[in-house]
């Protein structure tokens, strides 16, 4: 069974003063589901946490054009997911903030976190509205699973150093897993085949 992925995409289209519909991530790499709310963070097992949408230094922005604050989304992050294996891909701007924000230091070493970009920094969403980093993303996983010479053996840093080299000088993509964070074998990702490369 693969790894799910639960697409947290906070906000949408709106008539109030939200200026833009939120970006998606690539469907191929995360199928057609999504989702919006914190409170339906699954609880069990291992799961792929794709955070989307328009952030702000402080936070991601609501429906309601609100900020939710880093640390509450944080805290309803780890409280839904109680220091289960999850990887949180972070597709937003300011995305390393989420790290490094007051109160938002507890994840422990079950977490990976890729960001899409650094504290300082946007990321990018095509005339489609798929993310940019979604696309990239899944070029990355896909290349360094056909790059390998025998099956599970590129590691967190091998994506991190693959995102960078493709992205160039357009933005900073990171990867954070501390020491005795689950490998990309446990989230099946060495399993990943894209519907663009099958």
């Amino acid at each position: 069974m693969k790894t799910p992925i639960y697409v947290l995409k906070l906000n949408g289209p709106t008539s109030g003063t939200a200026s833009a519909a939120a970006p998606a991530p690539d469907k191929t790499l995360v199928g057609t589901s999504e989702r919006n709310d914190l409170n339906n963070i699954p609880a069990t097992g291992n799961l792929i946490l794709y955070v989307v949408g328009h952030a702000v230094p402080d936070g991601l922005i609501d429906a309601e054009g609100e900020i939710v604050t880093e640390a509450s989304v944080a805290k309803a992050i780890r409280e839904k997911r109680n220091d289960k294996p999850t990887v949180i891909v972070w597709d937003v701007c300011y995305a390393a903030s989420f790290l490094d924000a007051p109160d938002c230091k507890e994840w422990g070493s079950q977490y990976v976190h890729i960001f899409a970009c650094q504290d300082y920094e946007l990321t990018w969403h095509g005339s489609d509205g798929t993310t940019q980093f979604s696309q990239e993303l899944l070029l990355a996983v896909t290349a360094l699973n056909r790059g390998q010479k025998t099956q599970n053996e590129w590691s967190w840093d091998a994506l991190e150093d693959k995102l960078q080299t493709q992205f160039g000088t357009l933005q900073i993509p990171d990867v954070v897993a501390s020491k005795g964070a689950p490998s990309p074998r446990d989230f099946q990702l060495y399993d990943f085949v894209s519907a663009e490369s099958s």
